[in-house]
């Protein structure tokens, strides 16, 4: 069977010999952010038995989806403040996905060097589009929604990485999280085994 185009796509970024070396700078930075066990147990989401980093990146998602909903002229004070806080929600968000990074392998890094690219680049139109406003206006309609369909290419690509590897953050005490075995995507024909 061949496999999606999508997919297709996907697997030629696991195996790009130009993003190598921001992967492995990303390796390097996300070693060094969780270098302390229980920082990396606290941003990976260990005391909560759920990966912290897939449960914050709704609320970047959440509110900006939110504003661009509430775009036109009667709603631009919430509009704004939603796209604000999509914005200041983005720091804290990269940062736990800065200790997911350490449990990916190199193939599965590069993706998520791109998935942070994007990321950053929507943050970066999300700014500008809080930039081109005044208080009380909705912001800068050509780079809030441009902004939000890259968030979404990035959401796709974290959502792509979190399906391929499947890693829950590791219990409490189990040490180096990257010493635990990884998932496997499941499929349909999986379930049709049970």
């Amino acid at each position: 069977m061949t496999a999606h185009p999508v997919l297709a796509s996907l697997d030629r970024l696991e195996t790009s010999r130009m993003l190598a070396p921001v992967a492995d700078a990303l390796r390097r930075a996300s070693e060094a952010v969780t270098s302390d066990v229980r920082v990396r147990e606290l941003l990976q989401g260990s005391h909560l038995g759920h990966p912290m980093h897939a449960a914050l990146a709704m609320l970047p998602v959440g509110a900006w989806a939110s504003s661009v909903l509430l775009a036109g002229p009667r709603h631009g004070a919430g509009a704004r403040r939603l796209l604000r806080t999509a914005v200041l929600a983005t720091p804290v968000v990269a940062v736990t996905g800065l200790a997911d990074a350490r449990r990916l392998d190199a193939r599965r890094r590069r993706v998520a060097v791109v998935h942070v690219a994007c990321n950053l680049v929507a943050s970066t139109l999300g700014a500008a589009a809080l930039a081109r406003t005044s208080p009380g206006q909705h912001p800068g309609r050509v780079a809030s929604l441009g902004g939000f369909a890259v968030l979404m290419a990035g959401g796709f690509l974290g959502g792509h990485l979190s399906a391929r590897i499947g890693a829950p953050p590791p219990p409490r005490g189990a040490g180096a999280a990257e010493e635990r075995p990884l998932g496997r995507l499941v499929s349909a024909q999986d379930d049709d085994d049970d």
